[in-house]
């Protein structure tokens, strides 16, 4: 039967435990863990635990979690992997892979926005406070309901925008952005994209791994600004561009658009402005 530890102050450990309370700095190598709760700086090595919980500074190197969650500065070493992980404060990591992973911060923030860097592979990335996206990741899902920057183009196979986004493009199969203030895109790019004033989740977004609850959504109701949307199925509306590109398309209600093209089929609100449409 694994141990149970209460830690108090500086100490060393390693071994085999079950649950273990921790106020002050602690060092743990080759163990495994089945619950840790820190108060306290925290070093891991080579370890595996299943259940974390720390308010302080982690250092971690080769350590696998199921469930983590850390409200400090984390920096891990080599390969260290999460199921769920939720990072409240800093992240440095050479390479760290999680099913999910989830920003929530209010510390180590740049100019109010949040920025992590390294190695960053998961299966979702749930953005709930202001970040900007410059770390080297791969990402399948991005569900942001805050704030999102990026210098460069945002990549991904899902993308969901329920906060402010700004980036030079944005190239996902199937994309959704929720009607923001705080919206500043030259390009978008996919297969599947609607730009819309309400969020009602569906059956892809439910299937989708996440660690947040979200639920019926409604935008600011102000026009966005796109200078170039092209994709196979796009629906629109409170959106200005230069040009709207794809096989199906549909300009909603309050969409300014200098030219649209279309290959298979094209439905134009009465309450849209468009200059030009062209069958391609």
């Amino acid at each position: 039967m694994r141990r149970n530890m209460v830690v108090l102050g500086n100490r060393s450990i390693q071994g085999s435990f079950g649950r273990i309370l921790s106020a002050g700095e602690i060092i743990i190598k080759d163990s495994t863990i089945k619950s840790l709760y820190c108060a306290g700086d925290t070093d891991i090595k080579n370890s595996s635990a299943e259940k974390v919980r720390c308010a302080g500074d982690i250092d971690a190197s080769s350590t696998n979690f199921i469930s983590f969650k850390a409200a400090g500065d984390v920096n891990l070493k080599g390969i260290c992997k999460a199921e769920t992980a939720v990072i409240t404060g800093s992240l440095n990591a050479e390479l760290f892979q999680c099913n999910v992973l989830r920003n929530s911060s209010r510390n180590s923030k740049i100019n109010g926005v949040l920025e992590w860097s390294g190695g960053l592979q998961a299966e979702t990335f749930e953005s709930l406070y202001s970040f900007t996206l410059n770390c080297d990741y791969e990402f399948k899902n991005i569900i942001s309901s805050a704030i999102l920057n990026c210098n460069n183009e945002i990549v991904c196979e899902n993308f969901y925008s329920f906060g402010g986004l700004s980036a030079q493009a944005l190239n996902a199969e199937n994309i959704f952005i929720l009607i923001n203030d705080d919206i500043s895109l030259e390009c978008i790019v996919g297969s599947n994209i609607r730009i819309s004033n309400t969020f009602n989740p569906d059956k892809k977004f439910k299937n989708i791994p996440k660690s947040a609850s979200y639920g019926k959504l409604a935008g600011s109701g102000n026009i966005i600004i796109v200078n170039v949307i092209e994709g196979d199925n796009i629906i629109i509306e409170n959106t200005k561009s230069e040009l709207v590109s794809g096989m199906d398309v549909f300009i909603g209600d309050l969409c300014i658009i200098e030219k649209v093209e279309y290959r298979n089929s094209v439905r134009i609100s009465e309450k849209a402005v468009v200059n030009e449409v062209v069958k391609i």
